[in-house]
C-alpha cells in the first residue's frame, strides 16, 4: 500500500480531533444553541417536505440568517471579556429559546402533535411593523 493513501484517514482523524477539542472549548449555552440550530433545520427542511412547499430561496434566507445568529454569538464570545461576564449565556440563550419555538412550529407543521397550548399559539399569524 502507498503511503500517500495512509494520508487520508489520517487527515480525517486529525480534522476530527480538532473539532471534538473545539467543540469542548465552546461555552454551554452556544452548544446548546448549536444543537438546536441544527435540530430546526433538519426539522424546518423535514416539515417543508411534508407540507410540499420546500423552497431553495426561503432554505436560503433561513440558513444566512442562522450564520448571522452564530456570528452574533461568536462576537459576544470575544466581547465578554470586556464586557459583562454571562453576556455570551444570555444572548446564546435567547437565540436557543428562538431555535426551540421555531422546532415546535416545524413539528407543528409537518403534523406532529404538539401541546394543543402551543399549538393555537403557533398558528396565529405574526403581524409585521
Amino acid at each position: 500500500m502507498d503511503n500517500r493513501e495512509n494520508y487520508i484517514p489520517w487527515a480525517i482523524k486529525v480534522a476530527f480531533a480538532f473539532l471534538a477539542a473545539w467543540w469542548l472549548q465552546v461555552p454551554d449555552a452556544v452548544r446548546l444553541m448549536l444543537v438546536l440550530i441544527a435540530a430546526d433545520v433538519i426539522t424546518g427542511v423535514w416539515a417543508a417536505i411534508i407540507s410540499k412547499d420546500l423552497s431553495s430561496d426561503v432554505s436560503f434566507v433561513g440558513l444566512s440568517k442562522k450564520l448571522l445568529v452564530i456570528f452574533v454569538v461568536s462576537l459576544t464570545i470575544y466581547l465578554e471579556s470586556y464586557t459583562v461576564q454571562g453576556l455570551t449565556t444570555i444572548v446564546a440563550g435567547f437565540y436557543a429559546a428562538h431555535e426551540g419555538l421555531s422546532i415546535l412550529e416545524n413539528l407543528n407543521r409537518a403534523g406532529i402533535p404538539v401541546p394543543p397550548t402551543l399549538a393555537d399559539i403557533l398558528r396565529k399569524p405574526t403581524t409585521k411593523s
